[in-house]
């Protein structure tokens, strides 16, 4: 997988989140977001680990490429800075996406 598909892949689970939240309403909990955004990759046939150590980084990979899956209900990201920090101090590319009244933070 290169950058481009990899992009096209974080795109197509942004489109299927948000129509979900559209249609169900919010995420109301982290493990409930997260086992979705699992879900969705699958759905587009990709191998995903749905049991990863709690202490691995990033939360779901793919290959050469990851996806940390942040979740807040506060109008905050405070409680998570550290983990974006981390990120941040790695030299690891961080991307943050809008997905309705959810941020979503993807990492490659």
């Amino acid at each position: 997988m290169n950058i481009d598909e990899f992009e096209a892949i974080v795109s197509e689970v942004v489109e299927r989140l948000n129509q979900t939240i559209r249609i169900s309403g919010k995420f109301t909990f982290s493990k409930q977001f997260e086992d979705e955004v699992r879900n969705v990759l699958a759905s587009m046939g990709l191998t995903i680990n749905y049991e990863p150590h709690p202490h691995v980084f990033p939360d779901i990979s793919l290959g050469e490429f990851g996806i940390e899956v942040k979740f807040t209900t506060n109008d905050t990201w405070r409680s998570i800075a550290n983990s974006i920090l981390d990120i941040s101090e790695n030299n690891q590319s961080l991307c943050v996406v809008k997905l309705l009244d959810v941020n979503v933070i993807i990492l490659n």
